[in-house]
């Protein structure tokens, strides 16, 4: 299970992750600032990031543990081929707590778009949802390494449709 960090702030500029949940930075500009430093640094690190929003930053901790992440996807005519990783996220940065939906999705889509020019910012299109519950939303940043995305690699091929005529001769 990722380590989970509630990123607050420690009295003037200083921001800590080692909060608690009813702590988490409300203002946005601590937040975003907050989110360009962890993106930055996992940049730095090679390692990939997702943005989140959730209502129990635990729960969803241990629901990212045990989630796969999409590593490829390559249409082959009528087929699709998906590549997928699992266990790959080590941390989650909780850095923004709203009692909003609109204002976590929005948070959440802003800073999806600044993580795509920081580094390898693995959101797509499913991953942006509205929260279904109620308040509080956090928004969080999973980090971990994930292994190399594989653009050119083999595929498989497509076998021959079985005819009932070749099952009965076995």
């Amino acid at each position: 299970m990722p380590v989970v960090r509630y990123w607050t702030a420690r009295g003037g500029r200083s921001l800590s992750p080692l909060g608690e949940p009813s702590r988490v930075l409300t203002s946005l500009r601590d937040s975003e600032r907050v989110f360009r430093s962890v993106a930055t640094w996992a940049g730095l690190n090679g390692l990939a990031f997702r943005v989140g929003v959730c209502e129990d930053p635990t729960f969803r901790a241990e629901e990212a543990s045990a989630s796969l992440v999409e590593l490829s996807r390559v249409s082959d005519g009528e087929l699709v081929h998906v590549t997928y990783a699992r266990k790959v996220w080590s941390y989650m940065h909780v850095v923004h707590r709203t009692s909003s939906a609109a204002n976590a999705e929005s948070l959440m889509r802003g800073l999806v778009s600044i993580g795509r020019g920081i580094g390898r910012c693995e959101n797509n299109r499913r991953d942006i949802t509205e929260p279904l519950r109620a308040p509080p939303y956090f928004v969080y940043v999973l980090t971990g390494k994930l292994p190399p995305k594989n653009e050119a690699g083999p595929r498989p091929e497509k076998a021959a449709p079985t005819s009932l005529l070749s099952l009965a001769e076995l």
